[in-house]
């Protein structure tokens, strides 16, 4: 169900990799950060081409980056001026040297101050991806003048400060208005602190082969709502060619959770819709929905995919479905009260591949009996870790959410705060479960989803309205135009 593929993304481990494999391909570090310095000056010179520039190097590598960067910059007859370090790597020593020779003015990071900084293109080449220390001293003291600059900020390969796997601030960050990341993005642009530092970002080959690219970085993706396309049906399809999602949701105080995840399951397509309550009142059933008893023995019957959890409770009823799905083809969704259970009842783990569960990061960390707040200090890491040890995919919800299979994640680039309501996440349920009803894998499936229903919350904010005012019941207003756009868009 996707026209092209993922977006592939680069770890700090993985470019540490990339660096190292790159050797066996003839492509010398030299080789490389002279193309980092080359399209950045070109790029830097066509967003900005009446401006002047102050770059701010590091020791390291990304250091050299902006060494090199400044020497293109004077080619192309511009006003630019570094402050670096004056401890330098090898390769940044030559290239800065080079740059000198130029005629670039060079100054000591430790004299820089604000007034440096008025009227300048301020460019960040402190501290590269490999950055695993909190930012001290010096350093900390040079990002603070910039981020409290009102200068627009260009930050080679990733805003300093940083953490390229978590999108956590390493002590002080840099707060890019652009990015440019070198062969690959990373997976803290898009996670954590990352999306409100990173700016605009844009990716430039430097050199790294395709092949060498994909054979190393392929684990984290980045799932773009473009990428994405709905399942399709010949005109002469019916509700039979569909497929049946059952939704076991809702009990007394908690209807609405059954009618919101009935309605995201028939909006994805599905053909039928059979929802298990624990004793539906007459009053609130949806006329398009059929209705069943929980503990019914035929409740399973011609389904394709079900879903468990939203307002259900946590009776004995909700532990002996799940139970009896284990040993079933179709695909389930857990989400809410079900997620409850089973951090109650870890006994029933390992499930199988055709669950998943979509919990938040308080319903993982009792699930893992892991703090909230370490959770969110690493989500990628404790997605996968929630695969592993549930023996299903978990899509970890929040800003962006995660989706993994324990090997893999892949990060949907969709959403934002205006989500965090009641509700909401009872829509997603029966989004995924009622793409998964028409054949749809897990992963695609809830991708799909996650993608849709992030993208109702950036189309109620483009439209004007206050982002705290968002609700469940206009996600799911939003969703049939959202979806009618997404087909467009993929076609």
């Amino acid at each position: 169900m996707f026209r092209k593929s993922f977006i592939p993304l680069s770890s700090k481990e993985q470019s540490r990799e990339l660096d190292r494999q790159a050797a066996s391909w003839n492509l010398t570090g030299e080789f490389l950060m002279e193309n980092a310095g080359r399209v950045s000056a070109t790029e830097a010179s066509r967003l900005f081409p009446s401006r002047s520039f102050l770059i701010l190097c590091g020791s390291g590598n990304n250091g050299g980056d902006g060494w090199v960067m400044a020497r293109y910059l004077r080619e192309l007859g511009k006003s630019v001026s570094v402050f670096s370090t004056e401890s330098l790597s090898e390769l940044s020593k030559r290239n800065g040297d080079q740059a000198i020779k130029m005629g670039v003015p060079s100054h000591p990071l430790q004299e820089l101050c604000a007034e440096d900084l008025k009227n300048q293109i301020v460019v960040d080449a402190l501290f590269g991806v490999g950055l695993s220390r909190p930012v001290e001293g010096v350093f900390a003291q040079a990002i603070s003048l910039v981020n409290a600059s009102k200068e627009a900020v260009i930050s080679l390969d990733i805003p300093s400060g940083l953490c390229g796997n978590t999108g956590q601030i390493l002590g002080e960050a840099v707060k890019a208005d652009h990015t440019f990341s070198y062969g690959l993005g990373k997976p803290g642009f898009y996670i954590g602190k990352g999306p409100g530092l990173a700016g605009q970002i844009q990716v430039f080959p430097i050199g790294f082969p395709d092949e060498l690219l994909s054979k190393v970085c392929d684990t984290f993706f980045l799932v773009e709502k473009n990428t994405v396309s709905l399942p399709v049906y010949e005109d002469e399809a019916n509700k039979s060619h569909r497929g049946h999602t059952l939704i076991c949701a809702g009990r007394e105080g908690f209807w609405g959770s059954g009618i919101l995840a009935c309605q995201g399951a028939f909006i994805a397509g599905s053909g039928y819709v059979t929802w298990a309550g624990q004793g539906l009142p007459d009053i609130i059933k949806i006329p398009e929905v059929l209705t069943v008893n929980i503990k019914d023995s035929k409740i399973l019957y011609k389904k394709t995919s079900v879903a468990i959890g939203p307002g259900i409770g946590i009776e004995k009823s909700v532990g002996d479905l799940i139970r009896l799905l284990k040993d079933q083809d179709q695909p389930v969704v857990l989400d809410a009260d079900a997620l409850t259970f089973l951090s109650q009842n870890t006994s029933l783990f390992p499930l199988n591949f055709h669950f998943v569960l979509t919990p938040h990061t308080g319903e993982l960390s009792r699930i893992l009996a892991v703090s909230s707040e370490e959770i969110g200090r690493d989500r990628l890491r404790f997605a996968r870790e929630g695969a592993k040890q549930t023996g299903s995919w978990i899509v970890l919800k929040g800003f962006h959410t995660v989706v993994s299979d324990g090997n893999k994640c892949w990060i949907v680039n969709s959403g934002n705060s205006a989500l965090g309501k009641a509700g909401t996440g009872d829509v997603l349920t029966g989004l995924i479960a009622g793409f998964l009803a028409q054949g749809l894998s897990v992963r695609d499936g809830a991708l799909l989803a996650v993608a849709a229903h992030g993208e109702t919350a950036e189309e109620w904010c483009r439209s004007g309205r206050d982002v705290n005012s968002f609700s469940a019941s206009e996600a799911l207003r939003l969703l049939p135009s959202v979806l009618f756009k997404m087909r467009q868009n993929a076609g």
